[in-house]
């Protein structure tokens, strides 16, 4: 396992669902992340998954200066059918002052 792999446990439930966060790292763990002009990497590729809470996914990165806009910039822009980029804004993504990130839905 290399130095930057991450670690995707769930958090411990006794009746088998996932939570929340679990979800959303599903859902965004294989976003492709393209930082130093480098041809992109999945997010999984740049972070460590830390479980802290049900509700968001909480990351450690690996380049978390350059990392921060890439991150919020792949997660919520997506692609219409005519291949521009349309702003979705479907996660809120917050840095922590222990140069952590926390990735969560946006509220409706």
């Amino acid at each position: 396992m290399s130095k930057n792999s991450t670690e995707t446990k769930p958090l411990a439930k006794s009746d088998g669902v996932k939570s929340e966060a679990d979800l959303i790292w599903d859902q965004i763990k294989k976003t492709p992340i393209a930082l130093f002009g480098l041809s992109a990497k999945p997010l999984e590729e740049y972070s460590k998954r830390i479980n802290v809470s049900d509700e968001k996914v909480h990351l450690s990165l690996s380049a978390p200066g350059a990392a921060i806009a890439a991150i919020e910039d792949a997660l919520n822009v997506r692609r219409d059918g005519q291949g521009a980029e349309v702003r979705v804004n479907a996660f809120e993504v917050e840095t922590m002052q222990n140069g952590m990130v926390s990735i969560g839905r946006r509220k409706a």
